[in-house]
């Protein structure tokens, strides 16, 4: 059995540069919920006011987020702003208030889901996004612990641009599973990268994504896949992103870089869709012995599947395939000139706030 993993990671690795399993071309994904801003929902999202996100130079302001043609707005600006004496608190666990009384130079603005009921465990994200580039300002797209109960910090990175780059080519994505002095667990050092668009840059419209289970992450920039890391949950302190999280939006002044802004200015991200997949999970069903016809294959994550010279794959065909336990390849079987198959070996998880809805639990 241990043969049959390996050979089907090794086509993993494989497929993993050619082409991508998203919810585009893997009809094991089904939506959860998306968000194309035709107003904003204040059900799912919530401005951050009075924030300055651990000392940053700008102060997070609501009226710097809004909706408008279809798209979320989300402004940074070199305007005044002073903290009240007594700040109201935000209701974000990654943004602190800003300092009582401090006058602040800039403002920004920060647009997250609201926890704890729009939380989300493992799945495919996506967003639509169009970033401004001014160096010495930040944006990204991210993810950070939500407000139940959690085992460790759970940020990552999706994109994020830290201000510094002398173009509007280059970004970060990075995993920070834990904080030092918050009485959590040992931490795993932070994962970062940084990657180069060659052909194009952020100020373009680019769907920013990721895949995340317990077992890994991967990173995909419209629709192809850049990075993917193992999701290392197994120790007993546990360092891998297994907590429910909330998806952040944002943008601000970084601290790092203020030479680099001359007021006035005005810089605007704009979102044009957010969308949240889950698994569709059989894995309690019986094991797929031989998969005859695809055009009336159930796609979803079974237990296990076996194919021979009795399964045929279509001519110039895209098929993903994904199991828990193990997929087979008996001999005979073929994958005809033309044609694509992804292989996925890996936990069928869907968080348990959701059990209801998708009617299996398959941890």
């Amino acid at each position: 059995m241990n043969r049959v993993c390996l050979t089907v990671f090794a086509c993993l690795l494989t497929h993993l540069v050619v082409f991508s399993q998203t919810p585009a071309n893997d009809k094991n994904w089904q939506l959860k919920w998306a968000d194309y801003f035709e107003s904003f929902d204040t059900q799912r999202w919530n401005k951050v006011d009075y924030c300055d996100h651990g000392g940053k130079p700008s102060i997070n302001r609501a009226h710097n987020v809004w909706v408008e043609n279809g798209q979320l707005v989300i402004r940074v600006k070199s305007e005044s702003a002073t903290c009240p004496g007594t700040p109201p608190y935000p209701s974000s666990w990654c943004c602190g208030s800003c300092v009582p009384g401090k006058e602040y130079d800039y403002t920004s603005g920060w647009v997250e889901t609201k926890s704890p009921n729009n939380d989300i465990k493992y799945g495919y994200i996506e967003a639509m996004i169009k970033f401004p580039y001014k160096k010495g300002i930040i944006h990204a797209f991210w993810t950070w612990r939500g407000e139940q109960t959690y085992n460790n910090g759970a940020e990552i990175d999706i994109f994020e641009s830290m201000g510094k780059y002398n173009d509007a080519t280059q970004f970060e994505t990075n995993v920070h599973t834990c904080y030092v002095g918050e009485g959590e667990p040992p931490c795993e050092p932070a994962r970062d990268r940084v990657y180069t668009f060659f052909n194009s840059d952020y100020t373009q419209w680019h769907l920013y994504a990721i895949e995340w289970n317990s077992n890994k992450i991967t990173w995909y920039v419209d629709g192809k896949p850049i990075r993917s890391i193992v999701n290392d949950n197994l120790a007993p302190d546990g360092n891998g992103i297994i907590d429910y999280v909330r998806l952040i939006l944002g943008i601000n002044v970084s601290e790092y870089n203020l030479q680099y802004l001359n007021p006035p200015f005005e810089e605007k991200m704009y979102v044009d869709y957010v969308k949240v997949y889950s698994l569709k999970c059989a894995c309690d069903t019986t094991a797929v012995v031989e998969i005859y016809n695809f055009n009336t294959y159930n796609y979803a994550v079974n237990k296990s599947i076996s194919m021979s010279s009795a399964t045929v794959i279509p001519s110039n065909s895209n098929i993903c395939l994904r199991a828990t336990d193990f997929i087979e390849l008996k001999t005979g079987f073929e994958v005809p000139l033309g044609a694509e198959i992804y292989l996925d070996v890996n936990p069928c998880d869907i968080s348990k706030k959701n059990v209801e809805e998708s009617r299996n639990n398959c941890y």
